[in-house]
């Protein structure tokens, strides 16, 4: 519980120092007008349930470039200016009517929007929540329209971490976990990032690629997950040489796991040739939700 205290014209928060951090407070999700887009707000809308965390749902959408040159360009965008801001306006009208729909009732939610380049209002907004649900965009997957976001600009920037999920995901099931292990800056970061997950799970198994190095320190995760109260194990490490996504998958599918955690990319050759191919497998053609910090 948190009690505003008005201090020399300052506004302070006093904190009870008896509350105690659950979870995620605040997950956020983009907002398009794919057919898909219902799906990716109601497995969000679960979530925040399942943490009593608020909701936010975010959407932007930028003018149109003008096809017209020179001074017709100009008589043109006069033209259809008034048209173009309409049709702009009915948009976010139609993503929030979407977002409110799709996220149900029984939860906070918050809605923003704006004009403007949907990706940058996103990382800007980002500040606001401890997670972003987003569906991931593959080549055969619907058209998410002029609202859609890059997902691997995005990951190296937000600065949150990204649930990526496949199209027509309704709900999390993270009864099961698999977390991929790579001596990394970004996997430590993620496997904080996907603490309260992990915290819920029956089973996580901590995955290592590469060496007998990369085993001892899944090991050392592992443990240290157990004393955070998870009920974890490391499994025999993966080798890197071969196609590391679809082992990950494969190893995710046999134990019936419903996550998989992971560090976004990597510093130097060696992991970025590794786990750049990972990360740009999982945003693009993941079969299961994915949890991936940069």
């Amino acid at each position: 519980m948190a009690e505003d205290v008005e201090t020399g014209g300052l506004q302070l928060s006093v904190f009870d120092s008896s509350a105690r951090d659950t979870g995620y407070a605040a997950i956020m999700t983009p907002v398009n007008l794919g057919v898909d887009c219902a799906c990716c707000i109601s497995f969000a809308a679960a979530l925040a349930k399942r943490f009593q965390a608020l909701l936010i749902g975010v959407a932007a959408e930028d003018y149109a470039v003008s096809e017209f040159g020179g001074e017709m360009g100009l008589a043109m965008e006069a033209a259809v200016g008034d048209e173009a801001e309409r049709q702009l306006s009915d948009n976010l009208m139609r993503a929030e009517q979407t977002f409110r729909r799709a996220a149900g009732t029984g939860l906070r939610i918050e809605w923003r929007s704006g004009v403007g380049n949907p990706r940058a209002f996103l990382m800007e907004q980002a500040r606001a929540a401890d997670i972003v649900v987003i569906a991931r965009q593959g080549a055969n997957d619907a058209s998410q329209g002029r609202m859609a976001i890059s997902l691997g600009g995005l990951m190296m920037e937000i600065g949150r971490p990204l649930l990526v999920i496949p199209p027509k995901s309704l709900c999390l099931s993270s009864d099961r976990i698999i977390v991929a292990w790579k001596d990394s800056r970004e996997a430590r970061g993620a496997i904080w990032d996907a603490m309260p997950l992990l915290k819920q799970a029956q089973s996580v198994t901590v995955v290592a690629v590469g060496g007998d190095r990369e085993h001892q320190g899944a090991i050392d995760v592992s443990r240290h997950l157990c004393r955070h109260g998870v009920a974890s194990r490391a499994h025999p490490r993966l080798e890197a040489q071969s196609q590391v996504s679809g082992q990950l998958l494969a190893i995710a599918e046999a134990g019936d796991a419903g996550l998989i955690v992971a560090g976004a990319y990597g510093h130097g050759r060696m992991q970025e040739r590794i786990f750049g191919g990972v990360t740009r497998d999982f945003l693009t053609s993941t079969t299961i939700p994915c949890l991936m910090s940069h």
